[in-house]
């Protein structure tokens, strides 16, 4: 048990956590199973980040989908999958396509790898909507607002 925790406490996690997450053997198994598998994909070490959505995966993954566990894990520890919204988005492809083999070029669309989008896009493409959109803005601008007190 000492092994565990110190392994688990390795990808980031609180010895409290650690220890918490031990106790449901669930979860620490599925846990064991991402870092065994991210450790075959990065052999020196995984990051605390990694280590978090590794977490992730253990605590959100459904019954159904847990055959699926290494391929996440593996995303996850090559930097393919860096983000709790892109993990969620391929949990949730990989839920509703359970069975058979995975189409790998969909699994990859379907949670956006690849895909960098930086804030000046963001802004930008915010920008682009509202104008495309001000001149019905600015006409009604104070309609909801007067029609609260009409």
């Amino acid at each position: 048990m000492e092994e565990v925790t110190k392994l688990f406490i390795g990808i980031g996690l609180s010895e409290l956590k650690a220890k918490e997450t031990i106790k449901n053997s669930s979860v620490s198994a599925h846990l064991k199973n991402c870092i065994d598998v991210g450790l075959k994909f990065s052999p020196n070490e995984i990051s605390k980040a990694h280590g978090m959505l590794l977490y992730h995966i253990a605590t959100k993954i459904k019954p159904q989908t847990a055959v699926h566990i290494p391929l996440l894990s593996q995303y996850v520890v090559e930097g393919k999958m860096e983000s709790e919204l892109r993990l969620n988005a391929a949990m949730e492809y990989l839920l509703t396509n359970p069975l058979g083999d995975v189409d790998m070029k969909a699994f990859e669309e379907s949670f956006g790898c690849g895909v960098v989008v930086t804030p000046d896009q963001i802004e930008a493409e915010v920008a682009r909507v509202i104008n495309s959109h001000r001149a019905e803005l600015v006409e009604k601008r104070y309609v909801k607002a007067l029609s609260q007190y009409l």
